[in-house]
């Protein structure tokens, strides 16, 4: 009876042994996790990327200098943003703001876009695993 505890006994620590080396159960595909957007500032540059959309849309646009220099400003205030927050995006995206700067290309919301997609793919893993990261 007790070579049989015994034998029991050592099964229980294999099985515990390998269990607890096995790791985590959900072996699926993780994304890395970075900072998250504070709702604050993904609201605040929602609205000044959407403010900048909309008036090239409906005003600035049409002034052919004055509407660039407007671009770069608002994408130079994007990339600033997303620089000193640290916040992960996808390469490409930050070259996005190229868009506006091809004549009928600022009638397209590009900056509230490239700031939507920045503010997801901080904030959701699922959103990241998409872009890959």
């Amino acid at each position: 009876m007790a070579e049989q505890n015994q034998i029991e006994n050592e099964q229980a620590m294999s099985l515990a042994e390998s269990r607890k080396n096995d790791g985590p159960s959900d072996a699926g595909p993780k994304a890395p996790v970075g900072p998250k957007v504070e709702m604050l500032d993904g609201g605040l540059m929602l609205a000044i990327a959407g403010f900048n959309d909309l008036t090239d849309y409906l005003v600035i646009g049409s002034i052919p200098i004055v509407g660039d220099i407007i671009d770069g400003i608002v994408w130079f205030s994007i990339y600033a943003w997303v620089m000193s927050k640290g916040l992960d995006r996808p390469q490409m995206l930050m070259w996005s703001g190229a868009v506006e700067m091809i004549p009928l290309g600022d009638l397209l919301p590009t900056y509230t876009a490239m700031v939507m997609t920045i503010i997801l793919y901080n904030n959701s893993p699922q959103f990241r695993t998409f872009f890959g990261g």
